[in-house]
């Protein structure tokens, strides 16, 4: 509606709600065409000219969609939104004669379902990231349940145990009070995952700290568990920033990964809190130092690397935030 007004970027404050409404073309209301004419035709032609006129005469002649529409722009009657949901990436669901109330036999449905799922992902290619369970119980509610993974995901079994996680947290608010007719397993996140090689020298246990880092965001919440990811910069201050251990790599947000140019170690080799006084000697100016005294001791140079210099970049503020 307020795509018809010329201030529809701005925020109305609560209880003017109504008085911004008023001045706005009767076509805002979303009424037919032919409505909008005739009115247009009796000299009304916004919202308060309907809005200052008895109802009656309205309603006889265009009906009355055109009084709902009306009360519903002004706030006097509620208009209920159903909001589309996305289609998920893959889907399994299982359907139950009786309704089913123990929690072991939905997480074993839960189970089954990943294993339907995981054909359909393995055939694509895939993994989820996001998973949601929607257990539909026999009075109409719906409660919807959802994991993230730290890395692409098609085992059934840690599917189970991942929502077995978040049930354990959720608590009476998933009651299943008559039992549930109906559980869903959607994949509403799928990421490209090829199958690994095994490493021959030692364990690798790179799937159980994924399975960890999933089971502790199930408890605590997917933006509380988070890691270190690099950014291309070189102020040691921003070179890493914190994102959620389950978002992809790399995020939008988060640059690649920074190739190191030369055989040295990742640098800063140390960052102090605060930073002191170095004095430098150099053969020649601007040349490589030779000799430098740190904290009233002297130490000689035996290899120099660069000139690197390290500086603010033009395009940051004092934070680091890009400009």
């Amino acid at each position: 509606m307020w795509h018809h007004s010329a201030q529809y970027d701005c925020i109305i404050p609560c209880g003017e709600a109504e008085a911004a409404t008023l001045p706005l073309p009767i076509a805002a209301l979303r009424v037919d065409a032919d409505i909008v004419a005739g009115l247009k035709v009796a000299g009304l032609t916004c919202i308060g000219d309907l809005a200052r006129r008895p109802r009656a005469p309205f309603a006889a002649r265009f009906g009355k969609e055109l009084l709902l529409r009306l009360d519903q722009a002004l706030g006097r009657v509620e208009e209920p939104i159903s909001p589309r949901l996305p289609v998920p990436a893959a889907m399994a669901e299982q359907r139950f004669p009786d309704p089913i109330a123990r929690e072991s036999d939905v997480l074993g449905t839960v189970e089954q379902l990943g294993s339907r799922l995981a054909g359909v992902l393995e055939r694509r290619g895939e993994g989820g990231r996001l998973f949601q369970v929607a257990l539909f119980r026999a009075d109409g509610t719906v409660h919807r349940l959802e994991i993230g993974t730290g890395s692409p995901l098609r085992d059934p079994a840690r599917m189970r145990k991942l929502f077995e996680e978040r049930l354990a947290v959720l608590g009476d608010a998933c009651d299943p009070g008559f039992g549930y007719d109906m559980v869903r397993l959607s994949a509403l996140v799928t990421e490209r995952t090829d199958p690994a090689q095994t490493g021959l020298a030692g364990d690798d246990h790179t799937d159980e700290l994924a399975h960890l880092i999933d089971r502790l965001g199930a408890r605590f919440g997917l933006r509380r568990v988070t890691r270190l990811a690099p950014q291309d910069t070189h102020i040691p201050e921003y070179a890493v920033v914190n994102v959620p251990a389950h978002a992809p790599r790399p995020t939008p947000a988060v640059m690649p990964p920074i190739e190191q140019d030369s055989l040295a170690a990742t640098r800063p080799l140390r960052l102090l809190a605060r930073p002191e006084p170095i004095e430098a000697i150099a053969e020649v100016p601007d040349g490589p130092p030779i000799r430098f005294s740190w904290r009233h001791v002297a130490h000689q140079v035996a290899r120099a690397e660069g000139p690197e210099r390290i500086a603010m970049e033009w395009w940051r503020d004092n934070r680091g935030n890009q400009l």
